[in-house]
């Protein structure tokens, strides 16, 4: 067999079965250290957020609806490394699916939630 057929064998058996480290096992993602949650999912009245931040930050936190217009400012100030929880007034939206989006000088994360009564 020529080597361009070794090489077209292993391209498509590491797209197969993706990358081995050295000990033949397959590398662990890596875990984000930033995050958000809505919850509960869905939500009435009232929900949180929560934000996992790796370091303090200032946080912008809005809505948006499913057209992709801004419908919410949620909220627009520091928060500090770890957990952070912020209050979901959800009385004034509409039923439906809306996008929760955090913003920071770092990264921006979307989460996708649901306004049911």
């Amino acid at each position: 067999m020529k080597q361009s057929s070794y090489l077209l064998i292993i391209f498509f058996v590491s797209a197969l079965f993706g990358s081995l480290n050295s000990a033949g096992q397959a590398p662990q993602p890596k875990q984000d250290k930033e995050s958000i949650q809505v919850f509960p999912n869905p939500i009435d009245q009232k929900g949180n957020i929560e934000i996992v931040l790796e370091h303090d930050a200032h946080a912008l936190v809005e809505l948006y609806n499913l057209a992709g217009k801004k419908v919410k400012l949620v909220s627009q100030q520091p928060l500090y490394a770890g957990k952070n929880r912020i209050v979901l007034e959800a009385g004034e939206l509409k039923e439906g699916f809306y996008f929760c989006k955090v913003s920071t000088s770092q990264w921006v994360r979307t989460k996708r939630f649901l306004v049911k009564r």
